[in-house]
């Protein structure tokens, strides 16, 4: 459980990218890593998530291997 509350606290002042053309697994990521980052961003293929790291720059990128575009 410290670990947990470690992340959190490391992780508060932080944004995450999370790129996956699954939204049930989308919808999942998003709703625990809005409880550890400040600011959770949402991409459905690679092109959209490009465009979402040059205009917000988040500090993690989580992504599916294998998805469109």
């Amino acid at each position: 459980m410290s670990d947990l509350l470690e992340l959190k606290e490391s992780a508060k002042n932080l944004s995450a990218l999370i790129v996956e053309d699954s939204l049930t697994i989308q919808k999942q990521m998003k709703i625990f890593l809005e409880k550890l980052f400040e600011k959770v961003y949402v991409s459905n293929d690679g092109m959209e998530a490009l465009e979402i790291y040059k205009q917000f720059q988040p500090h993690i990128i989580l992504t599916d291997i294998q998805m469109p575009r």
